[in-house]
């Protein structure tokens, strides 16, 4: 989730965007390579390996973090709930690899994740820009 550190930063109002094509990206075996460490992280924490739950508790806290500097104070519950999100589908697609997620190319998978994303985070991101934290285009 070290991703999130860079991909929050910018316009408030593609946010979403940004999260889900990293979120795609980062979980994604490219051209049928190596397994991704969010993948990987998954699997091992379903599987009950205690050493998984540490960098899971790391990368939580990772994007809480990123998530604060952009959004402001009071949004950890809606960056564990993008936490949340992003685990539940990368389980579907790499770990239970079943349903219609997991039949979904990359670019469909992004599509019906930025409006997921975009709902999610909709009062925080309305909250941020009432508080003037908007880093986007004028109106």
């Amino acid at each position: 989730m070290r991703v999130a550190a860079e991909v929050a930063p910018g316009d408030l109002d593609t946010l979403p965007e940004r999260i889900a094509a990293a979120f795609v990206a980062e979980t994604e075996p490219a051209g049928g390579g190596q397994t991704p460490f969010v993948v990987a992280l998954i699997r091992s924490a379903a599987s009950g390996e205690d050493a998984a739950m540490p960098l899971y508790a790391a990368a939580e806290r990772e994007v809480t973090a990123a998530f604060r500097r952009v959004l402001g104070p009071g949004t950890e519950v809606y960056a564990n709930l993008l936490t949340s999100l992003v685990i539940g589908v990368t389980f579907a697609r790499h770990v239970a690899r079943t349903g219609a997620l997991a039949e979904l190319d990359r670019d469909e998978l992004v599509g019906y994740l930025v409006p997921a994303i975009r709902a999610l985070l909709a009062p925080a991101v309305t909250a941020a820009q009432a508080a003037g934290q908007y880093s986007g285009p004028a109106g």
